[in-house]
């Protein structure tokens, strides 16, 4: 939805801000111009801009985001999304991460209360909303230069660069009488509104470091009411967003940086990195204390105020964990308030940040291998902020409220994995949050999304011009499963006699290969034939009243619409013995090893193309070898069909900014103290 209103001048604005095109101001702060944004440096040598010079010393990023399900049920691979063109595809048109690293990526100003303690006289129902005032936030307060009120005049600026510091400290006298002032502001705005509706309001949430909001239930009436009122930028509905969602490490040059090969050696240590997720599976190895193969031992040396631990170093936090939170509150939570993850992709995307080095067992095809997988940076430490739920998603007033705990936290870099339909940044709540963290001196990391591969498909708020926005590309390691032993025709066998493609299943045959020309798709309807647990229920088989339709053969099926593992599940219906899933040309070369029903193997469009020619010419049997761990550097830098592309529609800048690994990444599960892997940006 629209906001109600936009806001107008109120106090001088931040210079290090940015400047929509056409001078438009948003939400009472004049924003310049793209060009003046600033070099961040934050502990350890680590330096960050959006141009992101090779002086990056820190840490390596891995992609900012995964899917939310597993792979199977990404959208990559189970919505038929409009083909792209090759160009879209080419994963050399972004920087990709090596042989650098970049990040992954209260004082509480949120103030949980009450819900409003009467209903609305105009009998409306009501939803949340988030009322911006008009006064700039602390990250960006310049000074009221030239006011008549003696107490503004008193006020010194609170903005990092014009206040003269590195990044915002809320333990400094400006910033505690700054933020006293806006509590009264914020107090008299009250008053003011409980006149005009004739109840008195009680705010769900208050923030005062990265907006100047309060989060209230209200009639749409009611928002209106408030939104004409003095002292108002504009009134917002609250807004719901979604999560996005071993080799990576080594495939963006991580060692050298760890070695010291590219600059000062460091792992990350001393950097305090934010996840804003779906929570954090707290005992997991991968975030202890003392990491479980190199020994390192963890010490945080900051102060941070207390959150879920009472102290950095207090249960569950232990010194590589400091913070951990939840904003997601209220009365639409339906899981504890107690920061751990039910849904599994917050503690995914913290280990591949910041995992500790750990040695997993990696089930492939019934067979376990050994791997040493760690986060990019496994010496740094992490804050977790849970803003999301598996049945309510991501809800608006919970994830701007978690961008403010971060900036508050002091974190340096903060890993955004979530997103949802493109919007205007500069007129998008938590888009315009993530600019004052930056301005704060946070280094803003956000997924591109994964409604790939069209154009114009990078999610909101990966589209603000401010945040670093992440391309998802495939990295060296797969589980493959190559097509081996061709037989029949005249014409050699495609590939040399071998086409490396992806599955997680054990072989099958040889058997005879056929193209279904009736279903070449192998599936039917316009859903992705999967049950409320993402699991093959047989609603998009085309040949569900023939299953006998096959007769042992490995079915060729054509990538899109339906979910990759449904394909193969209405093969083994039919009477298949094997499934070959080929990517058409919008797909390119991106592929996954998902754990399909029967024997499959997954292709990327060249080797698709040259199988077709192949059977075209009178190619007849084939054999699935199986699933193997591969690594090979020509399965890097694959583009991912699913990641997000520009060109963006809001501010005349390329994005995504860079590419990094998120396809078939393993990193920590959700419980236990296993590991999983997830795809996406």
């Amino acid at each position: 939805m629209r906001p109600i209103k936009s806001g107008c001048q109120a106090a001088a604005a931040p210079r290090g801000a940015l400047a929509r095109p056409g001078g438009a101001r948003t939400g009472g702060m004049r924003l310049i111009r793209l060009r003046n944004l600033r070099r961040r440096t934050i502990p350890g040598q680590f330096c960050a801009s959006a141009t992101f010079a090779l002086q990056i010393h820190t840490f390596a990023f891995s992609s900012a985001s995964y899917t939310a399900t597993a792979a199977h049920a990404d959208p990559e691979g189970a919505l038929d999304a409009p083909p792209a063109t090759p160009a879209q595809n080419d994963a050399a048109s972004m920087p990709v991460l090596r042989p650098f690293l970049l990040s992954s990526l209260l004082a509480l100003s949120l103030t949980p209360m009450e819900r409003a303690v009467a209903a609305p006289a105009d009998g409306g129902q009501v939803q949340r909303y988030i009322v911006h005032l008009q006064s700039p936030p602390t990250a960006l307060f310049e000074g009221f230069a030239g006011s008549a009120d003696p107490r503004k005049r008193a006020l010194a600026a609170t903005h990092p660069a014009t206040a003269g510091t590195a990044r915002l400290d809320i333990g400094r006298a400006e910033v505690k009488a700054y933020r006293s002032f806006l509590a009264d502001e914020r107090a008299a705005f009250a008053t003011a509104a409980a006149s005009s509706l004739g109840r008195e309001l009680k705010p769900l949430a208050t923030l005062d470091l990265v907006l100047n909001a309060m989060v209230l239930e209200l009639s749409p009436i009611e928002a209106e009411r408030l939104a004409a009122l003095p002292g108002v930028g504009r009134v917002e509905p609250d807004f719901v967003r979604r999560p996005m969602g071993d080799a990576g490490p080594a495939w963006v040059g991580a060692p050298a940086v760890w070695s010291g090969a590219a600059g000062a050696p460091t792992r990350g240590s001393g950097v305090l990195v934010g996840v804003i997720d779906t929570g954090l599976n707290a005992s997991h190895p991968s975030f202890a204390g003392r990491g479980p193969v190199d020994g390192h031992v963890h010490t945080f040396a900051r102060s941070v105020s207390a959150s879920l631990c009472a102290s950095a170093s207090s249960p569950p936090c232990n010194g590589k964990l400091v913070v951990l939170r939840d904003l997601s509150t209220g009365s639409s939570s339906k899981e504890p308030d107690n920061g751990l993850d039910v849904d599994g992709h917050g503690s995914h995307v913290a280990g591949t940040a910041v995992g500790n080095v750990l040695r997993a067992e990696v089930n492939v095809a019934g067979n376990n291998i050994e791997r040493e997988l760690s986060g990019v940076a496994p010496h740094a430490h992490l804050a977790s902020y849970k803003a999301c739920e598996v049945e309510a998603k991501c809800v608006g007033s919970w994830l701007i409220a978690a961008i403010n705990a971060a900036v508050a936290d002091g974190v340096d870099v903060l890993n955004y994995s979530i997103g949802g339909t493109p919007r205007d940044p500069w007129t998008s709540s938590d888009a315009l949050a993530l600019l004052a963290a930056r301005e704060a001196g946070v280094v803003p990391v956000v997924a591109a999304g994964n409604d790939g591969p069209g154009l114009g498909t990078v999610s909101s708020p990966g589209n603000a011009p401010w945040v670093i926005s992440v391309a998802n590309i495939s990295h060296d390691r797969s589980i493959g499963s190559r097509l081996r032993d061709f037989s029949g025709g005249d014409a050699p066998a495609p590939g040399g006699g071998s086409l490396l493609g992806a599955g997680a299943t054990a072989g099958y045959g040889p058997a005879r290969v056929v193209f279904p020309t009736d279903f070449p798709g192998c599936g039917r309807g316009d859903g992705l034939g999967l049950d409320s647990t993402s699991q093959p229920d047989g609603s998009s088989n085309p040949w569900s009243g023939n299953p006998n339709r096959f007769n042992g053969e490995i079915v060729v099926c054509l990538r899109g619409t339906q979910a990759r593992i449904a394909k193969s599940d209405n093969v083994r219906r039919a009477g298949g013995g094997g499934m070959i899933l080929l990517n058409t040309l919008g797909d390119a070369e991106s592929v996954a090893a998902d754990a399909h029903s029967l024997p499959s193997t997954h292709l990327g469009y060249r080797a698709g193309e040259q199988l077709r020619a192949w059977v075209l010419a009178g190619g007849q049997r084939a054999r699935i070898e199986g699933a193997r761990l591969i690594q090979d550097a020509s399965l890097g830098n694959r583009l991912s069909a699913s990641s997000g592309r520009g060109p963006v529609e809001f501010g005349g800048v390329m994005l995504p900014s860079i590419a990094a690994p998120g396809t078939s990444v393993l990193s920590a599960a959700g419980t236990g103290t296993g590991v999983r892997t997830l795809s996406g940006t």
